[in-house]
């Protein structure tokens, strides 16, 4: 009788424990995680521009990446090689924020001076406003360069860069006559087929002297093409060129023309001092800008055989009726531009966790169109109630993008809005 009593004692005990380990893994309920929701508000803009929203569908990204910048600070450390793997010690290591079209980064210092790798090869920089950073490294025995973004969910980022040997290359710069074209830009923009970030390219440029001669720093062994462009002239994209060539040979030819005339929309009056842009799908990190002078007038110069995209450069107003694309063709005049500029839309809404419906402080929202001249607006940080606005955004399709403070889901599709 007492081995039975214990047989059923210690039978209800693993029962016990078996049912608490199945209520632990499997029945016991588990907290939300935190979610976020944004809410799109139909609204009228002062200029009685609606905003409707539609479904979530994939962006259409300009070619180069948007990095949203919240003037946070950041680091970027690493550690430089030689091809042996030996630590590069006394290398000088360049740093240069990107300016791409379209960027919503507004950090008005784009270059930090050099720093230079210690005995080990290591380096570090501090106090980097958030954005898409070029960095690269150079030695007589060769150089590398790596792109890097560093936001709120990433601040800190650490980069290997290894130098690869190489060569320079060597020529010269002249327009169709054989004159000099003093102060051309050439950046390494491809090699081997292999596209560079335009960021990373103008990190590497050269410039021509008053003699129009060039010689690049140290490339890797590999067929390069340059982007060259130079005040007055044209944007040449070079034929390949081998590492270590000499008596190289670039040619420009002077840009087309187009001017133009920037009006009031409501009162048809000229504006004065507004920036108009331009730039081709080509060559998307390569913009034209003009000012407008008291009458209203622009020049927009250097331009070559394409289709261009036009913009104006303004926080809150838009290009609201006249020709935003225009096609420069060898040889033809291009039609004079009318452009008239009024108030852009606008989409209020609301950030709030769907778990508690409280509102989320501190995310950051930013629109940019889905077509055109990729102009993004960027709306100030939500408050704890939420809510944000975002103004200036131009007619019909775009894009809104948003960035989560820590704790909530990164990385969240942005959001398709027609804004009429």
């Amino acid at each position: 009788m007492s081995r039975k009593r214990t047989f059923t004692y210690i039978f209800s005990l693993a029962l016990l424990v078996f049912a608490s380990i199945v209520w632990l893994l499997v029945l016991r309920p588990v907290p939300p995680k935190p979610e976020a929701r944004v809410s799109v508000s139909p609204q009228e803009s002062p200029g009685n521009t609606g905003v409707t929203a539609q479904a979530p569908q994939k962006p259409q990204f300009p070619r180069i990446e948007q990095l949203d910048a919240s003037g946070g600070e950041g680091r970027i450390s690493g550690r430089v090689l030689f091809v042996d793997g030996s630590p590069a010690d006394d290398v000088e290591v360049r740093i240069k924020i990107s300016e791409a079209p379209g960027s919503v980064i507004t950090k008005s210092e784009s270059k930090r001076e050099p720093v230079r790798t210690d005995e080990a090869g290591n380096f570090a920089i501090s106090e980097l406003p958030f954005g898409m950073y070029a960095v690269v490294a150079h030695h007589e025995r060769g150089t590398d360069s790596f792109g890097v973004g560093i936001s709120r969910a990433q601040p800190a980022r650490q980069v290997l860069l290894v130098l690869k040997e190489g060569a320079v290359i060597s020529g010269v710069v002249e327009d169709g006559g054989g004159n000099a074209v003093t102060g051309a830009i050439l950046s390494p923009i491809e090699h081997d087929g292999m596209e560079e970030q335009y960021y990373i390219a103008r990190t590497m440029s050269t410039e021509a002297d008053a003699a129009g001669a060039f010689t690049t720093g140290t490339l890797p062994f590999s067929k390069w093409r340059f982007f060259v462009e130079a005040e007055g002239y044209a944007p040449l994209y070079t034929d390949e060129v081998g590492a270590g060539s000499e008596h190289v040979r670039f040619v420009l030819v002077r840009g087309a023309v187009v001017n133009g005339v920037v009006l009031d929309a409501a009162t048809a009056e000229p504006i004065a001092g507004l920036t108009v842009k331009a730039r081709t799908k080509s060559q998307p990190y390569r913009v034209v800008h003009a000012a407008s002078d008291t009458g209203g007038r622009f020049q927009l110069t250097a331009l070559c055989t394409a289709v261009y995209d036009i913009g104006i450069d303004d926080p809150d107003r838009v290009i609201v009726d006249g020709q935003t694309q225009i096609e420069v063709k060898e040889g033809q005049s291009a039609p004079e531009l009318v452009l008239k500029v009024g108030l852009g839309g606008r989409v209020l809404g609301r950030v709030y966790d769907s778990n508690t419906g409280d509102g989320i402080a501190g995310a950051e929202l930013s629109g940019w169109p889905k077509a055109g001249f990729p102009t993004s607006r960027k709306a100030p940080a939500t408050d704890e109630s939420g809510e944000y606005a975002l103004t200036g955004l131009a007619p019909g399709e775009n894009y809104i993008r948003i960035n989560l403070p820590a704790g909530f889901p990164q990385n969240i599709e942005a959001q398709k809005v027609a804004v009429a």
